[in-house]
């Protein structure tokens, strides 16, 4: 991956480590002969099946679809709490075939007057809060009412 090195520069990173001076075998200058030092950012990665698990565990809650989402995305670090739309923010958005567990799905509309997300389960399933009397359950990520659901990818 690239970092930018604190004189400006990008450099290549063969992995990521927590230190201000890697290694020449970790990192790389671009066009210089001898490896410099730079800083390099530790990279989290989104922990999906924390994110499925807090979402099951949260079947039968009453709640609404936001507190659904913000309570499985917090077992897996992300503390983000907004309107449907705002989860948008959170990643970048992927088709139907590229969409994993732990995804979120945005609906624009979802049927009843106002837009709704969810936590995708995969094999066309997902968990959504407020729903059936405003309770948490699990059925399809293709809602019969609403507007086709947007696969969000979480890139935090």
């Amino acid at each position: 991956f690239l970092a930018e090195h604190p004189g400006g520069r990008l450099v290549r990173c063969e992995q990521t480590v927590e230190a201000t001076m890697p290694t020449p075998a970790e990192c790389e200058i671009f066009a210089f002969a001898q490896p410099l030092p730079c800083l390099l950012i530790k990279r989290h990665s989104y922990n999906r099946d924390a994110v499925v698990k807090a979402a099951r565990a949260q079947l039968g809650r009453h709640q609404d679809c936001t507190a659904l989402v913000t309570n499985s995305l917090r077992a897996a670090g992300i503390d983000f709490h907004g309107w449907p739309k705002d989860y948008l923010s959170l990643g970048h958005t992927v088709s139907a075939s590229e969409a994993k567990p732990g995804d979120i799905i945005y609906y624009a509309s979802n049927g009843f007057g106002g837009s709704h997300v969810a936590i995708y389960l995969g094999n066309g399933r997902a968990i959504h809060g407020g729903w059936e009397g405003g309770t948490t359950a699990e059925f399809s990520a293709y809602l019969p009412a609403a507007s086709a659901p947007v696969f969000i990818h979480v890139d935090r």
